[in-house]
């Protein structure tokens, strides 16, 4: 039985008109739209060049396949764009206009001389460019999801391979002049394989987005605003079943009379003192650390592998440096302080987060009642659940 290409195409054309409303749709769940929306215009921008495609394969007419031509390698751009958005979470709108200005200019420019079969070398060769790179730009980000996004990839590698066998065919057939349109063997394994591909990009982005939006309320639930610190809620959720392991410590840090601060120069100024401080222990921390802010004035700093000794040195270091640096409000300067109590688990068991805290605490309140900004480390005994 013969293929028919015409209903082959009108499919695909179907296809891709599903998909682009499905993207455009899927996108409205996130505010920025992102990578789905740039990926609804290319699947629509694909559809139409394969309307005028069916038109140029049932009249010869030049001017549906120079239509063709640009509508298709807008959509292979934005589709290569899309998968740099994934990656990079920007859409690169200056390298969407020079690749598909040239790719386009490239692919029409022997139309315009005559020479019709050179142009379908360059379009189906500027195509498999285009999904060879989207494969790329993929792979590289594939420690988001390795299983999706190594399929999607895939995917891609599998589409341009198809176009560029409609490049051998073409080659094959003295490609400067057609006297047809293209209707081999190739183009119709392009077509099939594109209506598969489509179904493939469209199921794996929508996951790979929804997975994207669940970690980002997850992520904005335990992240506290002001300061871009954990919460309570995210220190819990990394120790509180899991506890401490040996050798690692908690610093708790209070800042002194910090409802003088506000009552002096008002909650702005309390909210800039907060976040300046949060700042400060971010730029002392190392990568495996991490701060959270349980409200209030109040933070607990985590210090994995880190004896009492180590743990007081950063302490004390996170401390003179907030005493030494004054804020900048509304032209004049806000000194503040901060006291600390650490703890360290010095057994060779992992011990609880609220004992941890407690014992932390006891040292915090030690400090305050020496004077305030300095740091004290809870006894050993302190290990003893």
């Amino acid at each position: 039985m013969q293929i028919d290409n015409i209903s082959l195409l009108l499919a695909t054309c179907a296809a891709a008109v599903a998909a682009g409303g499905t993207f455009f749709v899927s996108s409205l769940s996130n505010r920025r739209g992102g990578f789905l929306t740039t990926y609804g215009a290319a699947m629509l921008a694909i559809a139409g060049a394969v309307a005028l495609f069916v038109a140029y394969d049932a009249t010869f007419e030049r001017l549906y396949a120079m239509g063709a031509v640009a509508l298709l390698l807008l959509g292979m751009t934005a589709a290569r764009i899309g998968a740099l958005q994934f990656r990079t979470r920007q859409f690169d709108f200056w390298r969407f206009v020079l690749t598909s200005a040239v790719a386009i200019g490239v692919s029409l420019l022997p139309h315009l001389w005559g020479y019709d079969g050179l142009s379908f070398v360059f379009v189906n060769t500027a195509s498999a460019v285009l999904l060879f790179q989207a494969a790329i730009d993929f792979w590289q980000a594939r420690s988001e999801n390795p299983a999706m996004i190594s399929g999607l990839s895939a995917l891609y590698v599998i589409m341009g391979l198809s176009y560029l066998g409609c490049v051998g065919g073409l080659l094959d057939s003295n490609p400067l002049i057609l006297t047809a349109p293209p209707d081999g063997i190739f183009e119709s394994i392009n077509i099939v394989v594109g209506i598969a591909v489509l179904t493939g990009v469209l199921a794996l982005s929508i996951a790979l987005n929804h997975q994207r939006l669940v970690r980002q309320h997850r992520e904005a639930s335990e992240t506290d605003q002001l300061t871009g610190a954990g919460n309570r809620r995210a220190l819990y959720e990394r120790f509180g079943d899991h506890g401490l392991p040996p050798e690692c410590a908690v610093a708790v840090f209070d800042l002194d009379h910090f409802k003088r601060i506000n009552d002096t120069n008002g909650h702005d100024a309390g909210d800039e003192v907060i976040r300046h401080f949060a700042e400060i222990v971010k730029g002392r921390l190392r990568q495996k650390d991490g701060v959270f802010r349980l409200g209030g004035e109040e933070f607990v700093v985590i210090l994995p592998g880190t004896p009492s000794s180590l743990a007081l040195s950063i302490a004390e270091t996170i401390r003179l440096d907030f005493s030494r640096r004054p804020i900048l409000h509304v032209g004049h300067m806000i000194r503040a302080t901060a006291s600390c109590g650490v703890w360290s688990n010095e057994s060779d068991t992992v011990q609880p987060l609220d004992l941890a805290l407690r014992a932390a605490d006891r040292a915090l309140y030690e400090a305050k009642n020496a004077g305030r900004d300095r740091s004290f480390v809870a006894p050993p005994a302190a290990n003893a659940a």
